[in-house]
């Protein structure tokens, strides 16, 4: 077997490098003269990453999905006469059948919210088990370590009472208004109005963290792909 001039690694790599400048290109887009073909550039690489990702995507949903827990299971059942596991198995099947065939037409479309009802009912259902046990439960269990504390130094209630404080005002700043502005509830109006005006601190603060914390990924992803496009760089210069 001959050895090619360039390897197939490497040809990958400068395939990867050249996709990565199509992206950056999208920064070039309103240079007058040169910006249409920057343009060009960039939705191409967009193009190529969709079909990718909807081709891989298609081939997991078929071998890992569909494949192993509808054909593989249903086939076994119709030899073993299981009727109960088939009408399990055929309805999951057209059930999704519905979903991608039937939103093609217009005319069809609506069988498939059979489907997307299924899908929503379910995953609400999951939703909302998992927002009670994983955040609510957490939370009740965390905000009660302020009445637990064995230690009685002061800097000890800190942590705790910043989150009760911080959980109580958010929540009242996302679900409870008050308009009275005389009379009894005039006070409580004024209470509501300043503790929603805290719970929007600690929110600000909250939305803060995350952007800061999405922008660093996206600076750390960007100096990767730099990092990657000069090892290219250099590999092909090097013959490597």
């Amino acid at each position: 077997m001959t050895n090619l001039p360039v390897s197939l690694d490497l040809i990958g790599t400068m395939v990867a490098a050249l996709l990565t400048f199509f992206v950056f290109s999208y920064l070039l887009g309103d240079l007058p003269g040169l910006g249409v073909l920057f343009k060009f550039f960039y939705r191409l690489a967009m193009h190529i990453l969709i079909g990718a990702g909807v081709a891989y995507a298609l081939a997991m949903a078929w071998w890992s999905v569909l494949y192993p827990r509808i054909v593989e299971r249903l086939l076994p059942a119709l030899g073993a006469n299981d009727w109960p596991t088939v009408a399990i198995y055929v309805a999951g099947g057209v059930l999704g059948l519905l979903l991608v065939l039937t939103k093609i037409n217009r005319q069809v479309a609506g069988l498939g919210n059979l489907a997307t009802g299924y899908l929503v009912g379910v995953g609400l259902g999951v939703s909302v088990g998992g927002a009670v046990i994983g955040t609510l439960f957490a939370q009740v269990q965390a905000t009660a370590t302020l009445s637990g504390a064995s230690s009685v130094q002061p800097w000890v209630f800190v942590d705790p009472l910043l989150l009760v404080v911080g959980t109580l005002t958010a929540l009242v700043a996302f679900n409870f208004t008050a308009t009275a502005r005389k009379g009894p509830l005039a006070a409580l109006t004024r209470l509501v109005q300043v503790l929603s005006v805290a719970g929007r601190f600690f929110l600000y603060i909250a939305l803060g963290a995350v952007f800061a914390g999405v922008y660093s990924a996206s600076v750390a992803v960007l100096v990767g792909r730099l990092q990657f496009v000069i090892s290219a760089i250099s590999r092909l210069f090097a013959g490597r």
